[in-house]
């Protein structure tokens, strides 16, 4: 079966590069005038040899997976462009089953461009990515491994907006939104928002004053388009440069839940601690329409180690929802921290999307078909040493269903809420200034849900990378994984090669 992304998605995916690389000009891996950007092309190529490529329990098939990925690199700056595009076309080759031979994209992109100076600005992102579709469904940790329960998803996002000041004591902002998302394989995950935000604010000594105004109108392609309105004006207080007090209410408009617009009344608090510049501490709560919402964000940097923890709780599709966003984050926070070690990008990727369990691109595990409630609370600690890295994470996620909104496919649509949890331990160990050894078991479960039932999936992989160059570098990994469901159990070991190069 083909999973080559939809004629659409390559359209918005190809006006993005399209934009990319009208704003950058043409500069291979060195310095323009004015400019530092490189471009850098990669390849690379992986040998994986697995004993059950179906995840089959009756039915377990060995098979060899070539995976051949050309891809290219652009990052930095370029006048008054900034930003960086990943970019890699995945070709698996399968040795005993030549029809399942497919094309996968990957692709990460963000572009800010500053049109005029200090006042107008446009920031575009785009990815491209392998979605798990159920969180019920089989699980897996290889896009190369055969599973119906994976849909490659495009997104992209372009927001431009407008700053500017009044008589020098007030702020103005005006921002447009627009972004759409789009699986291939199913309509759960498909949407479309458009959003706009007018906001006023100013600072009098230790107060400052804010008034904001949005319109949002998104939809799924299981729904009629819903708009949410809100008007809120918030009171802040600065003692100091450490620490900010905010208070704000006002009212809000929507047509979410039932398709009937209600309004309400909506108020909450924030505090907002840096007391240094290693610790970062931020607790925002509000009363919505749906009920209460609260982010709350904790950050501690020591000389050797990184703490962090987040907790949310909100309704998906809402701008500033930390669900993808913290999700994002941590995954960020835990690459960085495995490519300083292991200085191996590709092998990190692959390491880092295991130990989460859960693609950085998409919140909480699976592909919905409306708005639902979400809370998420994720906790991460890396400790370094000379030559030890050790990384513990872990997650808990549940997603309900809002009160008179029809889900026409996905979990939501057979359950009233998904749980989700899962923790996983990373440790590596640089032998040589070039090769390092890595350790990860990771564990997610997914929670019983009336007559669904969960499922639990427990993976343990060992590698050795090393840099053959300052362009090339191997690695070797050993993995077992262990899935345990009602409908489809397995367990399924591999061995796999790479080779990749850096042009």
């Amino acid at each position: 079966m083909s999973h080559e992304l939809p004629a659409r998605s390559q359209a918005r995916c190809a006006l993005f590069l399209v934009g990319a690389a009208a704003f950058w000009p043409p500069v291979y891996g060195q310095q323009a005038a004015g400019a530092s950007v490189s471009v850098v092309p990669s390849l690379s190529v992986q040998q994986t040899f697995t004993d059950n490529v179906a995840l089959s329990t009756d039915n377990r098939r060995s098979e060899s997976i070539t995976q051949i990925s050309p891809g290219i690199s652009i990052a930095g700056r370029s006048g008054r462009v900034q930003g960086s595009l990943d970019y890699s076309l995945n070709a698996l080759f399968y040795a005993r089953e030549s029809d399942r031979n497919t094309l996968q994209n990957a692709l990460n992109g963000v572009v800010r461009a500053e049109l005029i100076d200090n006042h107008a600005f446009i920031d575009a992102r785009a990815t491209i990515s392998q979605q798990t579709i159920s969180a019920f469904g089989t699980q897996s940790g290889n896009s190369g491994l055969i599973n119906d329960n994976r849909s490659e998803v495009a997104t992209l996002s372009v927001s431009p907006s407008l700053r500017g000041n009044l008589g020098g004591v007030v702020d103005v902002a005006a921002t447009a939104g627009w972004s759409a998302s789009h699986s291939d394989s199913t309509d759960a995950g498909d949407t479309t928002s458009l959003s706009a935000l007018l906001s006023l604010g100013g600072r009098q000594g230790l107060f400052g004053w804010g008034l904001n105004a949005t319109r949002q109108v998104s939809g799924y392609a299981s729904e009629q388009d819903v708009t949410q309105d809100s008007v809120i004006a918030s009171l802040s207080f600065s003692p100091d440069t450490e620490l900010r007090l905010t208070l704000r209410g006002g009212r809000e408009a929507t047509d979410v839940q039932g398709g009937t617009r209600q309004s309400s009344d909506t108020w909450g608090w924030g505090v907002d601690w840096i007391p240094t510049e290693r610790t970062q501490l931020s607790l925002q709560s509000d009363r919505r329409y749906f009920g209460s919402s609260h982010t709350f964000t904790a950050r501690h940097r020591m000389a050797r180690s990184i703490w962090s923890y987040s907790d949310t709780r909100g309704v998906s599709g809402e701008p500033g929802l930390a669900g993808a966003d913290v999700l994002r984050a941590q995954f960020n926070q835990l690459y960085t921290n495995c490519v300083s070690s292991l200085r191996d990008p590709a092998l990190c990727n692959q390491l880092v999307r295991q130990i989460l369990g859960l693609d950085p691109t998409v919140s909480l595990g699976f592909l919905n078909s409306a708005r639902s409630l979400q809370r998420g609370q994720n906790l991460s600690v890396a400790l370094s040493g000379l030559r030890t890295t050790v990384t513990l994470s872990a997650f808990r996620a549940a997603t309900s269903r809002l009160d008179g909104v029809v889900y026409g496919e996905g979990d939501l649509s057979q359950v009233d809420q998904v749980r989700q949890l899962g923790y996983s331990v990373a440790v590596s160990y640089r032998l040589t200034p070039v090769s390092s050894l890595a350790f990860v078991g990771a564990r997610q479960k997914t929670l019983d849900a009336g007559s669904q039932p969960g499922n639990d999936q427990r993976s343990a992989t060992l590698s050795w990378s090393s840099s053959l160059g300052p362009r090339m570098t191997t690695s070797l990994a050993l993995r077992h994984t262990l899935f345990e469901s009602d409908s489809n159990p397995y367990n399924e070991s591999a061995i796999i090669g790479s080779l990749s190069l850096r042009f």
